[in-house]
């Protein structure tokens, strides 16, 4: 008798819902959240929620500020194609604020934008913030990395950070920060 060999089945299993399939489309959502350590500070798109060491990102006391975030550096090659869409909260002390967020690829040390600049504004104390940004369909390499940059304006504006959703000042704040990317499957 003839000994056969058989190749050994992989075991694992993907999921994918009927609308991830239909539009050929994963959607991973990021939190924004500040490190701290011995280093300095920096913002980080996180996938899980965890305790930021600040509650509030794009801080103004009047004018303009800004933040950027980055993603650390992709371990496999991604391709963002779609729309994203932001979700946060901000406050303003008076008048009016706007928050605008641009998406980057940054490549090496070459940053390229991805997306527009795309702005909402709100003239009330505490106001929701969703923004949908049109992305180009960018291909990331390994080590390739994404780039967010959060612009708050208006007086004393504070937008929420902190992904666990603890309330922060004025007390009605919500405090989660959240990005939703489209990255192209390939089913």
């Amino acid at each position: 008798m003839l000994e056969q060999k058989y190749a050994n089945q992989r075991s694992e299993i993907a999921s994918y819902s009927w609308e991830q399939i239909a539009s050929g489309l994963g959607i991973v959502t990021f939190y924004v959240s500040k490190f701290s350590d011995s280093v300095g500070n920096s913002w980080k798109m996180v996938q899980e929620q965890l305790y930021s060491g600040q509650n509030n990102a794009a801080s103004t006391s009047l004018g303009s500020g800004e933040t950027v975030v980055d993603l650390t550096p992709f371990n496999t090659p991604r391709t963002i194609q779609g729309t994203a869409t932001v979700s946060c909260f901000g406050h303003v002390s008076s008048g009016t604020f706007t928050v605008a967020v641009e998406f980057f690829k940054v490549s090496g040390v070459t940053e390229t934008a991805i997306s527009s600049a795309v702005t909402s504004s709100a003239t009330a104390d505490v106001a929701p913030v969703l923004i949908a940004i049109p992305m180009t369909t960018t291909v990331f390499k390994i080590g390739d990395y994404l780039r967010a940059k959060i612009t708050a304006t208006g007086t004393n504006v504070s937008i929420g950070t902190n992904t666990l959703g603890i309330v922060g000042t004025p007390a009605s704040v919500s405090q989660v920060f959240k990005i939703n990317m489209p990255f192209r499957m390939d089913v």
